[in-house]
This record gives structure tokens, sequence and C-alpha cells, in this order.
């Protein structure tokens, strides 16, 4: 997954990184563009994988990205909030990026 991001000019600033009561499984930067990824992995067919990530979750991934975003001296123009649903198992996985999944709301 984090590949996809790197192939499109994107760097890693966290991985996995707690932060204002959750983890933010990654957090990536291009060109002043700070992306907040939640990963989600499911086996193929799951029709859970969306479900995973409901209103709670997404308020919490808000909460801990604001935090991080306190700390954070690097200069950024905009912050999204993406979903990186992964399917699948053992070599065979579907990525799916939703950028700009959620709001703070």
């Amino acid at each position: 997954m984090e590949d996809w991001y790197v192939r499109r000019g994107f760097r890693v600033l966290a991985r996995n990184h707690q932060v204002g009561g959750a983890e933010l499984d990654r957090v990536m930067i291009r060109d002043g563009d700070l992306r907040v990824v939640e990963v989600k992995q499911r086996g193929k067919g799951d029709p859970t994988l969306w479900e995973s990530v409901d209103r709670r979750k997404r308020r919490r991934l808000v909460r801990a990205a604001e935090a991080f975003m306190q700390s954070f001296t690097e200069p950024y123009t905009c912050v999204s909030m993406d979903v990186a649903l992964v399917a699948g198992s053992r070599g065979d996985w579907t990525i799916e990026v939703l950028e700009s999944a959620f709001d703070g709301g």
C-alpha cells in the first residue's frame, strides 16, 4: 500500500504512529499535500471492509491527525484523510485507495 503513494511522489512521515488516543497507520506528504492514511485489510470479497471505518473510527482518526499536526513543523497546504483498502491473501492483493475518503466530521 505504501508503494502506491511513493510511486506518486509521496514520502513517508510516520508509520503506525500513536498519537491523540489512536494510531495513524501512515502519514505521507508531497509538495505540501499531507495525507493521513487509514489502512484496512481483509480477505477478498469481505463485505465488512468499508464498515470498519465507521463514524467513531473516523472521529478518533481526525483527533489523532490534529494532534500529529500540532507537533508537525514541516509546511503543508492541505490535509486529506485517505483510506487504503487492501483485500486478499498471500501475494494475491488488490489495493483501492480512496483519497479524501472523509473529512473532520
